[in-house]
């Protein structure tokens, strides 16, 4: 919402227009009267339609820089995988060759076994060291195809040290596709060059996921190599690979990308289509590739000028009125009370346009205290006229803001600005402290000294909470990655572990080969084992090889937690599923540490004719991490019965399945529980919860997979969450 504060420099009532013939008025004085009354409409209406359309262009700042954040990470996803799989085939052959030489058939196996793990990979080629394709998928053994004139060959030859390479786009040989290779060299046993493995990436691949994006009829998406090349663009008007190599770019664009080279927006006139644009760009995380984004102002201000035509319609006819009133006046004093008239309903019709308005508006004395406010006025802070009464401008202010707001008024009052802009906090009468967006103009006469000040105020409250939402969910995005890549590099050397105590184990066992070399080392086998025994030392190695399993689950856990589903849904067990996430929550650090999670009693109760159901394994997972920790944490402060216990119980209901998660913690009130489900809504400390687990939750349940979600609780008789998910699949969530 909006509102709008006019503080009055003069507080005279004496010399009102309104005032009866016998006042005698003057015609100037009703002329400047209302000129000054069309001046204010038309800087009130003026400064609105200003303030949308900045709202306008922020939106779409803010709707590109996200895009372009979703494609960055799209494309980083898809090189990183391609790269692990170039990796994968680049090991394989230099064992291969290590050992002797190429075995086709287990490469060719390989390779193909990549492809169906890997959807995004969609080919996978090996050439020799003179550039011949030997291998891979589409690869005939008769074709002849040599890629030793590409500069990913020749850079990947000549450079030793070069890692990934990512190509020049060029047509395949092989399907006369347009594709961007993506390279690494593989080298003899002694070092030399002994080809490349590569995978093109078909351009029609970025075409599809650029079209999936609303980003208007006239709005374009370009991905750029380090040298602002195009590398693929949609759209493109005469088919993939016509614009493919300009590097046609704006100044504006050169000037920001040398300041700002990993992000950054602007507005500019695009040279390929001769359109303009507000665009915004992200560098690619560690590959030479930019992402651009760009929205036409001929689609996001479309509605901003359909509600312009709206807004100045009522105004001109203010003013066409207002012009035929002093006409009217200067016909002469004999039709005095005729155009007075006129000029009384000019003055009721603003009187309705200030009580009616959806903005607030206020007017204060020179003093700046408040006189007269609106009713929108109002109900944005919760006063009544009475109270507001007296009150001043910095009462409604929030203490840390009074004095910068102060500073910058003074420099209004002094004629150094003509207006500000800037974000603010106001308190209501409740005390809820709002977020505001604040520009402040003057009305000045003709002598310079001010006449009113002009407020307009965006309530942006929801914006910054928003804002905070999107933090915290890039904070969790991060912490996921890492736990994945530490879960990863902690399962290889714990698989080592494992098995070499397993092999330890078949070294002590009582086999006639181990009793010979026992023999031939001049100690009895047995003995040997006896002594082991007496010292528990198989029970030791028993321990930690039982040790490891736990902790390699444990990290395949988080593995398939933080990974995403490469299918939305898929037919699962669910019981597997709600195991699966009370392990994840038995190895919570913050659970284990501060609320002691494995002393409450799991209790599971899974019926025997549960079928597996479509649903996103990672989502579902979420959601009973979710409850299980708000469970745990209710625990903490008090059971029922003293004996802290968690049921789960999955169970057929009404052609759905039903999932219910119970405790017997405090409960809660009425109030809580019909507010449980709110963004942003939290009964824990600051710092310990967001308020945003139990609404996700919800939104996971309900929208994405077109079940319910409802809760159970009174105070002193503990909470339970019953869910109800459908049998059938769900159609995935429209992005």
């Amino acid at each position: 919402m909006q509102s709008v504060w006019v503080h009055s420099m003069d507080t005279s009532t004496n010399n009102s227009p309104l005032a009866s013939p016998r006042d005698r008025l003057s015609p100037t004085r009703v002329v400047a009267g209302v000129i000054l009354a069309n001046l204010f409409v038309y800087l009130l209406v003026g400064l609105s339609l200003y303030l949308i359309r900045e709202q306008y262009e922020e939106r779409t700042e803010i709707n590109t820089r996200n895009l372009a954040q979703v494609l960055e990470a799209d494309i980083l996803g898809t090189i990183d995988r391609v790269n692990a799989s170039l990796v994968a085939v680049v090991n394989l052959l230099e064992q291969q060759l290590a050992a002797g030489g190429i075995d086709s058939g287990r490469l060719d196996g390989f390779i193909a076994a990549q492809q169906r793990y890997i959807t995004d990979i969609p080919e996978l080629r090996v050439t020799d060291a003179n550039g011949a394709v030997r291998h891979g998928s589409g690869v005939a053994s008769d074709l002849r195809v040599s890629a030793a004139d590409r500069d990913y060959f020749v850079r990947l030859r000549d450079d030793p040290r070069s890692g990934l390479v990512i190509g020049q786009p060029v047509k395949s040989r092989i399907n006369g596709k347009w594709v961007v290779a993506l390279a690494r060299r593989y080298n003899l046993p002694d070092g030399r060059f002994a080809g490349i493995v590569l995978s093109p990436v078909p351009l029609e691949r970025f075409a599809k996921v650029f079209s999936s994006l609303d980003i208007g009829r006239h709005g374009a998406i370009s991905l750029r190599d380090g040298d602002q090349a195009v590398v693929a663009r949609y759209p493109e008007n005469n088919g993939i690979g016509s614009v493919i190599g300009n590097k046609d770019v704006s100044h504006t664009s050169r000037e920001l990308l040398r300041d700002h080279p990993d992000q950054g927006t602007y507005k500019a006139l695009v040279h390929l289509d001769r359109m303009e644009r507000v665009i915004s760009y992200r560098a690619i995380a560690h590959y030479p590739l930019y992402i651009y984004v760009g929205m036409a102002p001929a689609d996001f201000l479309a509605p901003w000028r359909r509600e312009a035509l709206m807004a100045l319609a009522p105004t001109m006819v203010f003013t066409l009125l207002s012009l035929v009133s002093v006409w009217r006046l200067n016909r002469g004093w004999a039709n005095e009370k005729q155009a007075m008239e006129a000029l009384r309903q000019s003055e009721q019709r603003f009187h309705a346009i200030f009580e009616y308005a959806g903005i607030g508006i206020s007017v204060a004395d020179r003093r700046a205290r408040l006189v007269e406010c609106n009713p929108a006025f109002h109900r944005m802070l919760g006063y009544t006229g009475a109270e507001l009464g007296g009150m001043s401008h910095d009462d409604i202010t929030h203490p840390d803001d009074r004095e910068e707001g102060l500073r910058l008024y003074g420099e209004l009052a002094a004629g150094e600005r003509d207006s500000y802009q800037r974000e603010k906090r106001y308190i209501t009468r409740t005390g809820q402290v709002i977020w505001a967006h604040l520009t402040m103009s003057l009305i000045r006469n003709a002598a310079g000294e001010p006449l009113y000040s002009i407020a307009m105020i965006d309530d942006i409250t929801g914006r910054k909470q928003m804002q905070e939402m999107m933090i915290q969910t890039e904070k969790m995005s991060m912490i996921a990655g890492l736990a994945a890549g530490m879960a990863h590099e902690i399962n290889n050397p714990l698989g080592i572990i494992v098995q070499n105590l397993q092999v330890l184990e078949r070294r002590f066992s009582a086999t006639p080969r181990n009793t010979d070399i026992a023999r031939e080392a001049g100690v009895e086998l047995e003995r040997v084992l006896d002594y082991l025994e007496r010292q528990e030392v198989f029970d030791f190695i028993s321990g930690m090889r039982e040790a490891g399993r736990r902790a390699s689950k444990v990290m395949t856990n988080m593995l398939q937690f933080s990974r995403k589903s490469e299918e939305w849904q898929q037919p699962v067990s669910l019981p597997a599923v709600c195991d699966q996430a009370i392990e994840m929550t038995e190895s919570d650090y913050d659970l284990r540490k501060h609320y002691d999670f494995k002393h409450i009693a799991i209790v599971r109760e899974y019926a025997d004719d549960l079928p597996q159901i479509p649903v996103n394994v990672s989502e579902i997972g979420q959601v009973l991490i979710n409850l299980l920790k708000n469970a745990a944490q209710a625990l903490f402060e008090a059971c029922a019965d003293g004996k802290p216990q968690i049921r789960i119980s999955i169970r057929r209901h009404q052609g759905m399945v039903e999932i219910k998660v119970a405790d017997n913690g405090p409960g809660m009130t009425d109030d809580t529980r019909r507010r449980i489900f709110e963004p942003f809504f939290t009964t824990k400390e600051v710092g310990v919860g967001t308020g945003l687990g139990l609404s996700v939750s919800y939104t996971i349940i309900t929208k994405n997979h077109g079940g319910s979600i409802e809760v159970e609780s009174s105070p002193g008789n503990g909470t339970c969450f019953t869910m109800l998910l459908p049998m059938t699949r769900q159609a995935p969530p429209e992005a």
